[in-house]
């Protein structure tokens, strides 16, 4: 089925265990590849330590995609991530 990614904009992010963790703000395409490479997070505010408003969670940490929710993997979003422009975290939480 597809999805379009206006429709996926607002979305509930969450992760594996539960944890909400924000709304899908947008996302981000590979030029060359035209391949999708990360999703931007509206964060809620419910992971300790963070600052950002937005988040980057890496393509390869989506777990489920529905229309009515992505699901990420648990460590995907690194505790303390600063800001948009910070390394794309996969779901071990590395760069």
């Amino acid at each position: 089925m597809a999805c379009n990614t206006k429709d996926m904009i607002g979305i509930p992010v969450e992760t594996r265990s539960g944890e909400r963790i924000g709304k899908v703000a947008s996302f981000d395409l590979d030029d060359a590849t035209g391949r999708l490479i990360s999703i931007r997070v509206k964060s809620r505010g419910l992971v300790s330590g963070l600052m950002a408003n937005e988040l980057i969670v890496s393509w390869d940490a989506v777990i489920e995609l529905t229309s009515s929710k992505v699901v990420i993997a648990d460590g995907a979003v690194k505790i303390g991530a600063t800001s948009v422009g910070q390394p794309v975290w996969t779901s071990i939480g590395k760069a």
